[in-house]
């Protein structure tokens, strides 16, 4: 992504045009569970979370972050889990949500 892509202004950007809305998710919730249908991607605007293979901690995001993208371009299951470590702020996007962004936006991804 180009040094120019602020996940902060994208977030903002997309609930101020009402293309998604930023929701709070409390610590210990699971966010995506490995092995179930991937429909959106999110952008973690506050917040930590942990992303873990068949169980297993594998590492951990940090505010302002993208994650669960490939949803988009794949028609395949979750690869991992992802779960909230602290009170996070997310905003998720659908296909159709990313396509509307991305028809008004320098492109997000490339």
């Amino acid at each position: 992504m180009s040094a120019s892509f602020d996940i902060l202004d994208l977030a903002a950007r997309c609930e101020s045009e009402g293309i998604g809305v930023v929701s709070l998710v409390e610590p210990t919730k699971t966010i995506v569970a490995e092995g179930d249908a991937a429909r959106r991607m999110y952008l973690l605007v506050d917040g930590h979370v942990e992303v873990s293979l068949r169980g297993q901690p594998v590492g951990v995001l940090h505010a302002p972050t993208i994650f669960g993208e490939m949803a988009l371009f794949e028609d395949a299951p979750r690869s991992a889990s992802v779960v909230a470590l602290s009170d996070c702020s997310l905003l998720a996007l659908d296909l159709a949500q990313f396509n509307a962004l991305s028809a008004q936006t320098p492109p997000l991804v490339g």
